[in-house]
C-alpha cells in the first residue's frame, strides 16, 4: 500500500505515531481527575503564580493557547470550583483568577501524574533525548 510506504517514511508522521503513544494514556490519565490537557496546562499555570495576580491574558500569553479556548478552560475549571474568577482590585474592567483549595489539591496530583509520565518518556526513549526534545 503507498500510504503506508508513506506513513513509513514521513517524519510528520512518525511524529504523529508518537505524539499518540505517549499522549493518550495521559490524557487518560488526566481525565480520571476530570481534566483535559488543556484544561490541566491553565490550572497549573494558575497553581504556579498563586502568589501573583493570574489574569486570563497571562494564561494566554504563556501557554500560547487562543483567547476563546482559555475561556472554555477557565468556565470548565471553575464549574468544577478549581479556580474563581473575580474582579481585579487594580482593574475593575478585568477578571483575575484565583485557585480554590480542591484546586491546588488537583494541582498537586497533576504534578505527580505529569512526573509520572516524563519519567516513563526519559526511561523509554532516555534522558539525553528528552534533553534534546526540548530543544526542538
Amino acid at each position: 500500500m503507498r500510504f503506508k510506504a508513506f506513513m513509513e517514511k514521513s517524519s510528520l508522521m512518525a511524529l504523529h505515531q508518537r505524539y499518540l503513544l505517549f499522549f493518550q494514556p495521559l490524557q487518560k490519565d488526566l481525565k480520571s481527575l476530570g481534566v483535559n490537557l488543556q484544561d490541566s496546562l491553565v490550572l497549573l499555570a494558575t497553581f504556579f503564580e498563586h502568589s501573583k495576580i493570574v489574569y486570563p491574558s497571562d494564561l494566554q500569553s504563556v501557554l500560547k493557547i487562543p483567547k476563546d479556548q482559555i475561556s472554555q478552560s477557565l468556565a470548565r475549571l471553575e464549574d468544577r470550583n478549581f479556580i474563581r474568577r473575580k474582579l481585579s482590585n487594580q482593574d475593575k474592567r478585568r477578571r483575575q483568577i484565583e485557585i480554590t483549595s480542591v484546586g491546588k489539591k488537583i494541582s498537586s496530583q497533576l504534578i505527580a501524574r505529569f512526573d509520572k509520565h516524563e519519567d516513563q518518556l526519559e526511561a523509554l526513549i532516555g534522558k539525553k533525548e528528552t534533553q534534546e526534545i526540548n530543544l526542538l
